[in-house]
């Protein structure tokens, strides 16, 4: 599979970041920590430390996808013409609305405070599909989500088998994959149905 994970890409250069810094990801002012993360390293070494910082890392990921995701649902409502696109568009909504509400409890119990905004690279996939309207947006929008829910589906597995907290990991098998492989599979029917994929 050619497909490059946007947000496992996103989830490694935050996770990079995080590792060569000196100072946490979390808020400077913020000086609240996870006992509980805090004794698994301790208890656990290098390799929980490790872990531990794959678990901020994709938290941080996940929020800025979510915000994305937000953004261009809504953008479908405007620029879509397909009503299943625009059907598409509202879910991802809602669904990504609920995801940052469960994930931004699960970052607290971090100290970690979630970023508000997208990033660069998210800043033109936003305009690219802004300037779009009708047949154009829905086929370009589809293609986006396809490649994309591909990608989110590749991090979240690589959260689950790298991870370690088990809240985390258990939040992502038992609801944010389900819901990506739905994702997937309306965005594949949506796609077949305007013909980008046979």
């Amino acid at each position: 599979m050619k497909t490059i994970s946007k947000l496992l890409v996103a989830l490694l250069l935050v996770f990079t970041f995080y590792s060569c810094s000196k100072e946490p990801l979390a808020d400077k002012n913020d000086q609240s920590t996870s006992t509980q993360a805090d004794e698994s390293m301790q208890k656990h070494g290098n390799t929980a430390s490790i872990s531990y910082k794959i678990d901020k890392a994709f938290l941080i990921a996940c929020a800025q996808d979510c915000q994305l995701e937000i953004l261009l649902g809504n953008l479908a409502k405007s620029n879509g013409s397909n009503p299943d696109v625009i059907s598409y568009g509202q879910k991802m909504v809602l669904d990504h609305t609920q995801e940052l509400a469960d994930i931004t409890p699960l970052a607290q119990a971090y100290g970690q405070k979630l970023p508000k905004g997208i990033h660069g690279t998210q800043h033109q996939t936003l305009h690219n599909l802004s300037s779009l309207h009708g047949n154009d947006f829905d086929i370009e929008y589809m293609k986006y989500n396809l490649s994309h829910h591909q990608g989110d589906i590749a991090a979240a597995n690589y959260e689950v088998n790298n991870g370690n907290d088990q809240n985390i990991i258990n939040y992502v098998n038992d609801t944010m994959l389900p819901m990506h492989y739905d994702h997937y599979g309306y965005a594949t029917q949506i796609a077949q149905q305007l013909g980008i994929i046979p």
